[in-house]
């Protein structure tokens, strides 16, 4: 992670899939699947089966 983020339990990121756990900058997820939202925005799921975004300010592949 290059800034802290929320892990979300669905691709359609709001309020109501938000998991209230939140990551530092600098942690490495495991990915293992990708995805889409209803709108078309890349989400990437985690090891844990939680959801992040797939924003390249907020990743990066290492």
């Amino acid at each position: 992670m290059l800034k802290s983020c929320n892990l979300y339990t669905s691709v359609e990121f709001n309020d109501h899939t938000k998991s209230g756990i939140a990551y530092p900058e600098g942690t490495v997820f495991t990915i293992v699947k990708t995805g889409k939202s209803k709108a078309g925005t890349t989400r990437l799921k985690v090891a844990s089966g939680y959801w992040i975004s797939a924003n390249k300010s907020y990743v990066k592949k290492v």
